[in-house]
């Protein structure tokens, strides 16, 4: 499944990308001419071919992944976004359309995907949003003869897409501090959209329930919410990465369920807007979607009820 690389791990590994030469990083306020630019700096470092470039209302797509491919990236990322928009737009939450277009680099194998990234080939790694520079990279995956090939690319891309309009569209501030568990379980709540068709936004994820019911046939216990919200690296260490995916995404469908639990996530995000650390995480919390441990309680009868179906 897909997993993308935190903020900090981000930060971090730009560090060590400037000081190789590297483009430096941008900010979400630049102009689309501009991360263009900073794509084509960083396609020509790691060594790679022209890329063609693709428009569409919402979004310019731009890499050497065959035109086909490009054209139907760009076709799913502007139906999620009307979606997703919609979606958000009726439940009184932030849903403003982006006020430029969104860059999406699409790339014809997972190698030139790595590559770009200035990453070793690693088989999980099928997408990415860069927060700082504010693109998005995917890689066509159906080259590893895996059934599920197709699959993966929608999720990849339907996952980082909704990172990317996310921050766009007023939902999260990109210079804040946004625990992990909140955007990435807004991301993997947008990813269960099928290639082939308007998946509503907000159905259920059968992959992340799947998580969930194997945990509890084999007698796991969740993952704290105190936990989760608070302790990022949870998203990255292999023994918890996929609960605390699969709990951040049953989080974000239970909010969503209920007019009043709309309400209490709208006020949680306009609350995490303003803070610039990790220091109040569980505060904010406990203030605008209650107490840790009642909310515990809640996920636990949600997801068993969801189980039962």
């Amino acid at each position: 499944m897909p997993d993308r690389i935190s903020r900090r791990m981000w930060l971090g590994r730009s560090l060590a990308v400037a000081a190789a030469g590297w483009p430096t990083v941008i900010t979400q306020s630049d102009s689309e001419s501009d991360i263009l630019n900073a794509v084509d700096q960083r396609r020509r470092a790691a060594g790679l071919g022209p890329f063609q470039q693709f428009e569409s209302p919402l979004y310019i797509g731009t890499g050497d992944a065959p035109r086909s491919f490009q054209e139907t990236a760009l076709r799913l990322c502007e139906d999620l976004a009307e979606d997703w928009l919609g979606h958000f737009g009726r439940r009184g939450l932030p849903a403003a359309r982006p006020m430029r277009r969104l860059v999406v680099v699409i790339l014809a194998d997972p190698k030139r995907l790595a590559a770009f990234l200035s990453l070793e080939p690693d088989p999980e790694l099928r997408g990415l949003y860069d927060l700082e520079a504010d693109w998005l990279a995917i890689c066509d995956n159906r080259g590893d003869g895996s059934p599920r090939a197709e699959r993966a690319n929608s999720i990849a891309l339907h996952h980082e897409a909704t990172h990317q309009l996310c921050f766009h569209c007023g939902l999260l501030e990109p210079r804040a501090d946004v625990p992990l568990a909140i955007s990435e379980g807004l991301a993997v709540y947008g990813e269960v959209r099928r290639p082939g068709g308007r998946t509503p936004v907000g159905a259920l994820n059968a992959e992340r329930l799947a998580v969930l019911n194997t945990a509890a046939r084999s007698g796991q216990t969740l993952i704290p919410m105190r936990r989760l919200v608070v302790e990022d690296r949870l998203f990255a260490d292999p023994e918890t990465r996929q609960l605390a995916y699969a709990q951040a995404w049953l989080l974000i469908h239970w909010l969503m369920q209920q007019r009043p639990r709309q309400a209490r996530l709208a006020t949680y995000l306009d609350t995490l807007r303003h803070r610039q650390d990790a220091s109040q995480r569980l505060e904010d919390l406990t203030a605008h979607l209650g107490d840790a441990e009642l909310l515990d309680a809640d996920l636990k009868r949600y997801a068993n009820r969801l189980l039962r179906r």
